[in-house]
């Protein structure tokens, strides 16, 4: 069992699967890191060269590139964190979907397996085809919840589909024909009733 799911099961329960980020956006961030690392370095480098040129002491520019390095590491960290907290989480009860924003900022909303009516995803660009991510969309009776950058989303839409049908059971489709008896039996009665006082109310009606 992967670290995620230990920290997830811990508040949902039972989980029968984990839909996350894909890891070229773990690859992108790391990528544009590294690229203000080597600037810091580049102008570090330069510095040391010329300060005298431009009268800076040496010890000030240090100061200042190694807090704009720890601040650079420091929001590389929250984003990181952010995309791997975010996640959909499929369990018996439904379907959660979990975002993280920031340090303190998260949020989390439930869309319940009966209420899920499709799911659909998108590919748009020549590099979601070529890293093969895109983006899911889980239409309910209340709106549309979307996620983006999902690895494979043709086969975890069918997972989030599956799920939904495996948790799905005949016994509640006999209830909802039930209750459909009963509605219609109620407004029969209904009928009977109005059709009994207007003929009450109007005798000549009856001859």
């Amino acid at each position: 069992m992967g670290l995620k799911k230990k920290l997830f099961k811990k508040h949902f329960g039972d989980i029968e699967a984990l839909i996350s980020h894909s890891p070229f956006v773990y690859i992108k961030i790391i990528f544009f890191t590294t690229l203000v690392g080597i600037g810091l370095i580049m102008t570090w480098l330069y510095v040391q060269q010329t300060w005298n040129l431009f009268y800076i002491k040496p010890d000030i520019v240090k100061f200042v590139i190694l807090a704009i390095a720890i601040l650079a590491y420091l929001n590389f960290l929250i984003r990181f964190f952010d995309l791997y907290l975010d996640t959909i989480i499929l369990t018996p009860e439904g379907i959660y979907i979990h975002r993280r924003w920031g340090l303190l900022q998260n949020s989390q909303s439930m869309i319940s397996r009966d209420w899920l009516e499709s799911v659909s995803y998108t590919q748009n660009w020549l590099i979601e085809n070529l890293f093969k991510f895109g983006d899911i969309s889980l239409i309910h009776i209340n709106g549309e919840e979307k996620f983006n950058n999902v690895p494979n989303p043709r086969e975890n839409s069918q997972t989030i589909l599956l799920t939904k049908k495996k948790y799905t059971s005949p016994l509640s489709w006999e209830q909802s024909q039930q209750k459909m008896e009963i509605l219609i039996e109620a407004l029969g009665e209904v009928v009977k009733e109005y059709l009994d006082s207007n003929q009450r109310s109007d005798p000549e009606s009856e001859i």
